[in-house]
């Protein structure tokens, strides 16, 4: 079984142009202060809608599927394939305003959403993340029973992938995240959609694993960012929250109680007023 490749973090620019927007899915709904909304692996910019729901007539709503989800499709360059090249998706959605704007992001998308904020702190307002899964610094900090879990699971994923089975990995990756039984509740619909996206995991796990910002970094974003952990969560994602928390400083992480790694899906009634009040905050 192998690990998902490290690859080196290079510049967007340097590579490609933005992508049009006519090249993938997005929404723009709304007035008020932006906010972009950056979801998790496996699912879609539609993995919003309640939680934002309260908010429709508050916010300008900006969303994307990200490379290889929903409307969007695999990259057609994937051999260097990093979270720059998901940041450059954001960017072409967010050349629709003018003005600065707030970062919510899930898992996957919370990673994206981080990267985005370290890259362009002058144009973002704040960072609402839960469970950012930035593995690379478990890594980097010697973490070695949370990088060997998530290397573990990573390799069983992949492995499955590379045998052309989608829905053994999707199975794997479900469970995982949503508890043992996760998969076999979902309708045959939802297995296939699921088993599909699956497609896209070895570049979402090379991405997270190649980024190389030093955990120091994060704290430049001091003061900026609301940082939730589900209570029930998998313990490679509460280490990198708490690694990530322990820069941002006193009052940043948020543990959200009978809650896992879906929170922003499953919970968003305890998450929305948390971002509402770190929004409210600017």
């Amino acid at each position: 079984m192998r690990v998902a490749e490290i690859k080196p973090r290079g510049s967007v620019e340097d590579r490609e142009s933005l992508p049009s927007l006519a090249d993938f899915g997005w929404f723009d709904e709304g007035r008020g202060q932006p906010i972009i909304f950056l979801h998790s692996s496996g699912a879609s910019r539609r993995q919003w809608a309640r939680l934002r729901e309260p908010w429709r007539d508050r916010y300008r709503a900006l969303g994307l599927d990200l490379w290889g989800y929903g409307d969007t499709p695999l990259p057609a360059q994937p051999a260097d394939f990093d979270l720059g090249r998901e940041v450059a998706l954001a960017r072409s959605l967010l050349s629709r305003i003018d003005e600065p704007f707030h970062i919510v992001g899930h898992s996957y998308g919370g990673a994206v959403g981080l990267r985005l904020a370290l890259d362009f702190p002058e144009q973002v307002l704040s960072v609402s993340v839960h469970e950012p899964v930035l593995f690379h610094l478990l890594r980097q900090e010697q973490c070695t029973e949370e990088w060997e879990e998530i290397s573990r699971v990573s390799s069983e994923v992949l492995s499955l992938i590379d045998q052309h089975d989608l829905s053994g990995g999707a199975r794997i990756f479900v469970d995982y995240w949503n508890g043992d039984g996760a998969w076999s509740s979902l309708t045959a619909d939802q297995q296939e959609r699921t088993a599909n996206a699956a497609r896209k995991a070895p570049l979402d796990f090379a991405a997270l694993f190649g980024e190389s910002d030093p955990l120091s970094r994060f704290g430049t974003l001091a003061g900026k960012v609301l940082l939730t952990v589900g209570e029930r969560t998998r313990k490679p994602a509460a280490k990198v929250a708490a690694l990530i928390g322990s820069v941002l400083g006193p009052g940043s992480l948020h543990v959200l109680p009978g809650t896992g790694h879906m929170a922003p899906i499953t919970a968003p009634e305890l998450i929305r007023p948390l971002i509402e009040g770190r929004i409210q905050l600017v």
